[in-house]
């Protein structure tokens, strides 16, 4: 079967969609004849068959047998270049898949609603109505989904790290966020309103709250407000606000951490939480993450409502049940090992598109 991959990435390590899409990839190359264009020309180490973009982009001139894929798959809705390339498609009779990564879900289509609207109407809504079928990466992501259109869902992997968590740490509890400092999707304000609610248990227990997320320019106003936020709230004895972490000084993070949390608004299938669980650290996520019903039935951390209240609870809950982090970490290992390897992702993903392709 011969695949294309139309994607955008500047090849960031601390962007999540520049990290999984390039996974999906290379996984896929393994077992299908699979191309892919970066639309940027960023090259991706370790992907074969990356094709240029260029200005006057034609999909029949792309190398055979790329010219003639039997399907495409785009990554993520909203970039205009995208639009010409699917109309090719259309017209060579191509089928085409497009994985959103949560950019249609109803929260998300809500951020920005008025230009959303526009562009829907008067440039994507033909792209997204002329896919085969939409690939939601979790079920949460599907029905909570603006677009109603054929779909299934195939998630996102991981791999399971060579070395896991056996240990916590004893005289306190490190809380960790890792990811965008983004004050309204990641659930910002609610989590820091939380640790405000229980800040008295927090410091009785000995609990801190490390959050790490870039620093860039387009964050600096979120950055702001978060600092304004624990300085209101008088927990900067709580909270401490850190630059981004990559590679091995996020895995020292993560060794250091007892519970990860994450209190999203909406997420397709975050990354972040699948790492952290995958080294045995249990997790604290609200269900919009899309990942705590799975998370409650395996006893592998802890999940809440999308509320202030909500997540203080649970919060209060994981510090004083600290004796059970060991079994907590055993079970968000056996999660990741049940549902969400490499191997067994791709294979459901790649069989999804020969169906649809042979249709």
């Amino acid at each position: 079967m011969i695949i294309l991959h139309i994607f955008r990435s500047l090849n960031r390590k601390i962007a999540g969609a520049d990290v999984i899409i390039p996974e999906h990839i290379k996984i896929q190359q393994t077992k299908e004849t699979v191309g892919c264009v970066n639309i940027t020309n960023t090259k991706i180490p370790g992907i074969d068959n990356q094709l240029d973009y260029t200005e006057n982009f034609k999909l029949s001139s792309l190398p055979a047998p790329f010219n003639k894929p039997d399907i495409i798959i785009f990554h993520q809705v909203y970039y205009p270049k995208f639009l010409g390339i699917a109309k090719q498609a259309r017209r060579a009779g191509i089928p085409y898949v497009i994985v959103p990564h949560g950019s249609l879900t109803k929260e998300a289509q809500n951020i920005k609603r008025l230009k959303k609207i526009l562009g829907n109407l008067v440039f994507f809504n033909k792209f997204i109505k002329g896919a085969r079928a939409i690939q939601y990466l979790s079920e949460s992501e599907m029905e909570r989904a603006y677009k109603k259109l054929p779909c299934f869902v195939s998630t996102n992997g991981i791999h399971m790290p060579s070395e896991q968590k056996s240990s916590f740490n004893d005289d306190k509890t490190v809380l960790s966020f890792i990811g965008r400092y983004d004050y309204y999707i990641k659930g910002l304000d609610l989590l820091l309103d939380a640790v405000r609610k229980k800040a008295d248990i927090l410091r009785k227990n000995n609990c801190i709250l490390n959050m790490y997320g870039p620093h860039t320019e387009y964050y600096i106003g979120y950055i702001n407000e978060i600092k304004q936020k624990i300085s209101e709230y008088n927990i900067s004895d709580i909270v401490t606000l850190n630059g981004p972490v990559i590679d091995e000084e996020k895995k020292a993070v993560l060794w250091n951490t007892d519970i990860f949390i994450q209190c999203s608004r909406t997420e397709a299938m975050p990354m972040g939480i699948l790492e952290a669980m995958s080294y045995g650290i249990p997790v604290l996520i609200t269900d919009t993450t899309t990942l705590g019903s799975i998370v409650g039935k395996y006893e592998a951390g802890y999940h809440c409502k999308t509320d202030s209240s909500s997540i203080a609870e649970a919060i209060e809950k994981a510090v004083l049940e600290k004796d059970k982090l060991p079994k907590l970490s055993e079970n968000a290992k056996k999660l990741i090992e049940e549902n969400f390897l490499w191997e067994s992702v791709s294979k459901d993903a790649v069989s999804r598109y020969k169906k649809i392709a042979e249709n």
